[in-house]
Formats: structure tokens, sequence, C-alpha cells
């Protein structure tokens, strides 16, 4: 058969509907048995059900090729393609793939499901594209797509990687505004800020917050504390560790913690 483009050349120009339902064919016909038939419903499902079948198998070009066949000879597009394929570039650390193939989605006029905006903020941030994660929030809102607990952590942790504590802090009382309720993975993100920034106290501070806040949902874990102490010491505050307010405050958590569990079961 025809070979296949190089990643280049995947999205570079639009294929001609009847070319693009051929090559549907031939790779559908390869990929999922039985397939060799006039495109219809139940062969864009045949389609769909290839496209998660060759990021399964590491394939993710093939699928992104797939998706552009599809969309070129005007099938209908399947928002669970597109999250396969961005969960598989995210894998890969391909940031720049999974930023176009969101974009593409919301250019397509589908509302991105907010699990795959929180991959490609997450992939942008491992890899310091801090413009880009504001570019996916920013299409969040114009698609009126609310932004949810994993997005506030995921963004809250990318900010924070580089040391952007006051971006961090900045993205908290944004997504409190939002009505973001936090738990206890988005106050280690901003633990782990405060730690990375050299900021010690304001990561205890936390710690007292989490405490006391008297939500379940809020409850310091072992990588609070994990993350506070190895954080500071990367950052050089060895003293920490051996802080009495440190040992005291993770000797009360563990009672509260255990006593705040008992009470919520049923």
């Amino acid at each position: 058969g025809k070979p296949l483009p190089s990643t280049s050349e995947l999205f570079a120009a639009p294929v001609p509907a009847a070319d693009a339902l051929a090559q549907l064919r031939q790779m559908v016909g390869r990929l999922v048995p039985g397939s060799q038939q006039e495109i219809s419903d139940t062969t864009a499902s045949r389609s769909t059900h290839a496209v998660k079948m060759l990021c399964r198998s590491h394939r993710v070009d093939e699928a992104r090729h797939m998706l552009h066949l599809q969309q070129c000879a005007g099938m209908p597009l399947n928002k669970q393609c597109f999250l396969s394929i961005i969960r598989s570039l995210k894998e890969s650390r391909r940031w720049a793939d999974a930023f176009s193939t969101l974009s593409q989605l919301i250019s397509a006029g589908i509302a991105p499901p907010p699990q795959a905006c929180n991959m490609v903020i997450d992939t942008c941030g491992k890899a310091g594209q801090q413009a880009h994660i504001f570019a996916v929030l920013h299409a969040m809102k114009s698609a009126s797509v609310s932004p949810d607990v994993v997005t506030a952590t995921t963004l809250i942790a990318a900010c924070g990687r580089d040391g952007s504590l006051q971006q961090a802090r900045e993205a908290w009382d944004w997504m409190l505004a939002c009505g973001i309720r936090p738990n206890t993975y988005m106050y280690n993100a901003l633990i782990n800020s405060h730690a990375k920034a050299s900021d010690p106290e304001s990561a205890i501070q936390l710690l007292r917050e989490m405490d006391t806040s008297g939500s379940v949902e809020c409850l310091p874990s072992t990588s609070t504390y994990t993350t506070i102490i190895d954080g500071c010491s990367r950052a050089g505050n060895t003293d920490l560790v051996r802080m009495p307010s440190l040992l005291h405050t993770a000797q009360v958590s563990a009672s509260s913690r255990a006593a705040r569990r008992t009470r919520a079961l049923p």
C-alpha cells in the first residue's frame, strides 16, 4: 500500500474526500476484520475502535492520520478518539502534538472533555510551556468547559514546577473563585510550590490549614509530609526536617486523620 506520511506531513494539507474514504477502508480493513464495506455509521464506529487500538499499540501517529482522514471524509468525529490520542502523546511527552490535537478537536466544533484539557496542561507544564498552558485555559473558557479539581491541581503543579510561586498562588486563588473545592492533591501541589520556592513556613501553614479544614477530602497524607520535607531539603532547608512544629503537626494530623475517617464511615 501507499506509505504513511511522515509526522510533519500528517496535517499539511487536506485529503480529497474520495481518497480519504479509500484510505480509511484500507486502514480499518487491516486493523478490524470484517470492515471492508461501504463507509457508513458502522464503519465510522470501527474507525473509532481502530484509532483506540493503534493508541494502545503505541502507534499514535497512525491514529492521528486516521483521525485526519475521518475529518477529511466528513465523518462524525468521536471525542474519545481525541482523548485516546492525547493520552498516548502525553505518555510520550509530546506536548506540541498533544496541544495540536486538542486544537484540532476544538476547531472541529467539539467541546473538549476536561480530562483532555488536563492532560495537555500537564504535558505542557512538564515541558515548561507556560504560554500553551494558559492557551488551553482560554480555550476551555471559550468553549464553556468548566475546570475541575484535577485542572486546578495540574495547573498549580505546572506553575510551581519552575519555582513560579506567584503564578501558583494566583492559580490557586483563581480556581477557588471558579468554585473549586480544594482536596488533598490540590493542597499538595501548592505546598510543593512553596517548598520549591524555599518558603517552608507557608508550606507548614498550609499543612495546618488542611488539618483544621474539617473536610475528609483535605486530610494531609503521607505525601503531604514527604512533599514538604523532600522539597525543602532540595532547596537547602535541611533544618525543616527537624523542626518540632512540623513533627508535632504530623503527630496531631495522624490522630485527627484516623478519627475523622472513623466518623466518616456509615
